[in-house]
C-alpha cells in the first residue's frame, strides 16, 4: 500500500503511542455545550513518541494515518544513544483539524537525526476526532458551544483551547520525564496501548528531559509553543526547561490583546481561561505532597530560549498578522519566509500518494533543513551556502484567477526569505 515517503537519517525511526490518565478531570475555562456540558474536559493526555529505534524485537501491525502506514517501526525499543549524551526532547503541537500523526514527516525526520519528539494528541476539540474509552469527541465549531467570561482573548473558545493545551503540554512532558528518569516523581503515570508490546525499560537514562527542551508547533500549535512561553506553568508545575522554540506559521489571531512581549521574568498570564477541578473517582491515587514540591522547584534556565519562525507565503503576505509576528519574535528570535510554502506545506498532506507533488516534498525538505540547522546553531551557515536561494523580502503583483492581480513573493519553490 503506498505511504508517506521514505524517512532517510541516521536512525531508524519508532513510534510508541502513549497516554497518561489523570487521577481526576478538570474542566478548561467556560465553553460549554448547547446542552450545559463542559466542552473542554481534561481527563487523559496522549501523545505519540517519535524517536531513534533500535532493531523490532517482534513484527508489529503499521502505524497508520488516514488508512496509510507511516514509515516507522511501531512499538520498538528507543535505541541506545551513541554517547554519554541523551537524545535530545521535542514537544510538538499540532494545529486545527490536526492530530498527532499528521505531522509524521516533520517528526519522524527530526527523530532520524537523534532526537525525541513528542507528538501531542490534542483532545480540545481541535483535532478531527479523538477517541478515548467510551468517549469521542469531534472537531468543536464555535456556534457549537457558549463562552463566559470577559477576559482580553479575541477568541474565547480558542482562548479556553489554548490553556488546555498547555495543560496537556506540562502533563504529558512531566509524565515522559519520569519514564527516562526513575528519579524523578511524576504527578501522573505514563501508560502505553500495549504494555506487553513495548520495552519500557529501554528508555530508562536515554533521553535528556530535565534540563533542554524544544518547542514546536504548526498553525495553532504554534500559538501553543508561544502561549506556553508567556505564561506561569499550571498549578503544581515547574516550568519547562525550554532552550528552542519553533513555530512554524503561527497563527496570533487567538492570542491576547496584550500579547506580544518577550518572556518576562515572572509571566503574567496571557489569557483569561479560568479552571476548576471536579473529582471523577474517589478511589482515585492522589497525587503526593513529595511530588508537588519536586514540581515546584524552579526548573533549570539558560535565560530566553531561542525562537525560529518558518512562515508561509500566504501568512508573510497577510500584512497585520505578519507586522504582529514581527513583534512577537523580535526579542526572542528570527522568521524566515520559504517562497511558495503554503499553510499546508508544514504537515503531511502535501506528501500523502493521491495529492504529493514535488512542491510539497521540497518544501518539506526545506522545512527540515532549516529545523536541523536551528537546533543544531548553525542557521546563518547553512543559509550561507544556499546561495542565490536566500533574498530579502520583495513584492510583485502576478496575474490570478479571472485576470485579477494576486500578490506573491519573487522567488521560486522553496527559496528562503530573510526577514
Amino acid at each position: 500500500m503506498p505511504s508517506l515517503p521514505p524517512i532517510h537519517g541516521a536512525y531508524l525511526v519508532g513510534a510508541t503511542d502513549f497516554t497518561v490518565p489523570l487521577h481526576s478531570t478538570t474542566y478548561i475555562g467556560s465553553a460549554k455545550f448547547k446542552d450545559g456540558t463542559p466542552a473542554l474536559a481534561l481527563e487523559e493526555v496522549a501523545f505519540t513518541a517519535f524517536y531513534p529505534a533500535a532493531a523490532p524485537t517482534h513484527t508489529d501491525r503499521p502505524l497508520n494515518w488516514l488508512g496509510r502506514p507511516i514509515p516507522v517501526a511501531h512499538n520498538a525499543p528507543l535505541r541506545p544513544p551513541p554517547g554519554p549524551a541523551p537524545y535530545p526532547l521535542v514537544l510538538f503541537s499540532h494545529g486545527l483539524g490536526g492530530t498527532r500523526t499528521s505531522y509524521a514527516a516533520v517528526c519522524a525526520r527530526l527523530a532520524a537525526a537523534g532526537r525525541v519528539v513528542l507528538a501531542l494528541e490534542h483532545r480540545d476539540g481541535t483535532g478531527p476526532a479523538c477517541v478515548w474509552g467510551a468517549r469521542t469527541l469531534f472537531y468543536i465549531q464555535d456556534d457549537a458551544v457558549v463562552c463566559g467570561g470577559d477576559g482580553d482573548g479575541p477568541m474565547p473558545l480558542r482562548t479556553d483551547q489554548l490553556a488546555m493545551r498547555r495543560a496537556e503540554v506540562y502533563a504529558a512532558y512531566d509524565a515522559f520525564r519520569a519514564l527516562v528518569d526513575p528519579a524523578h516523581t511524576p504527578l501522573h503515570a505514563v501508560h502505553t496501548a500495549e504494555e506487553d508490546r513495548v520495552d519500557l525499560k529501554s528508555w530508562e537514562g536515554g533521553v535528556q528531559a530535565g534540563a533542554v527542551v524544544v518547542l514546536a508547533g504548526h498553525s495553532f500549535g504554534g500559538a501553543t509553543v508561544l502561549s506556553i512561553l508567556a505564561n506561569p506553568p499550571p498549578a503544581q508545575h515547574a516550568r519547562i526547561p525550554v532552550t528552542h522554540a519553533l513555530a512554524l506559521d503561527p497563527w496570533l489571531e487567538p492570542l491576547a490583546a496584550s500579547f506580544p512581549g518577550p518572556l518576562p521574568d515572572e509571566p503574567t498570564l496571557l489569557t483569561d481561561a479560568t479552571t476548576s477541578t471536579a473529582t471523577v473517582n474517589d478511589a482515585s491515587p492522589t497525587v503526593s505532597d513529595a511530588a508537588v514540591a519536586q514540581h515546584l522547584k524552579p526548573a533549570p534556565q539558560n535565560g530566553q530560549p531561542r525562537m525560529l519562525v518558518l512562515n508561509s507565503e500566504g501568512f508573510t503576505l497577510w500584512t497585520a498578522h505578519f507586522e504582529r509576528l514581527r513583534g512577537v519574535v523580535r526579542a526572542w528570535g528570527r522568521v524566515l519566509t520559504l517562497v511558495r510554502a503554503e499553510h499546508i506545506s508544514f504537515s503531511d498532506f502535501p506528501l500523502l500518494p493521491l495529492l504529493r507533488r514535488a512542491r510539497g516534498a521540497a518544501l518539506m525538505d526545506r522545512t527540515v533543513e532549516l529545523a536541523h540547522a536551528f537546533l543544531g546553531g548553525r542557521v546563518d551557515e547553512v543559509l550561507k551556502g544556499m546561495g542565490a536561494r536566500v533574498r530579502e523580502m520583495e513584492v510583485v503583483e502576478a496575474a490570478g484567477k479571472g485576470g485579477k492581480g494576486k500578490r506573491r513573493l519573487v522567488g521560486e519553490v522553496g527559496d528562503v526569505v530573510v526577514h
